[in-house]
């Protein structure tokens, strides 16, 4: 490949920068291994991530704390079989209370909510 070749490719790249806060390590719960602690940094400093991790890594508990450090509210969208798993989680590993809702005008001042797809 010829450099002319290689520089018009680079220019082609596309490069997603940071656009979210850079949290300190210790704000994350203890509860979570250093590889998901890492995770949840990533993802808030990218601001717009996906976490491919394979099963049973903590993807719930990665998704929980990244939605608890972000402050204000979220919204997790989960299959109807998951939504129960994810509140449990929240509540009995991190302490947190994660409301189930099924219409909009469910939001109250709580922070984290949880509902199925089907829902949307």
């Amino acid at each position: 490949m010829t450099e002319e070749y290689s520089e018009f490719l680079k220019s082609k790249e596309i490069v997603f920068g940071v656009v979210g806060p850079d949290i300190q390590t210790d704000s994350i719960n203890p509860i979570l291994f250093d590889f998901q602690k890492a995770l949840v940094k990533w993802a808030i400093r990218k601001g717009r991530a996906c976490v491919f991790a394979d099963c049973g890594l903590g993807k719930t508990l990665i998704q929980i704390e990244w939605a608890r450090l972000l402050g204000g509210r979220a919204l997790i969208v989960a299959p109807l079989s998951v939504t129960d798993q994810t509140i449990g989680i929240g509540r009995n590993l991190l302490g947190l209370g994660i409301n189930y809702i099924t219409e909009s005008n469910q939001l109250a001042d709580e922070k984290l909510y949880i509902t199925n797809y089907e829902r949307l």
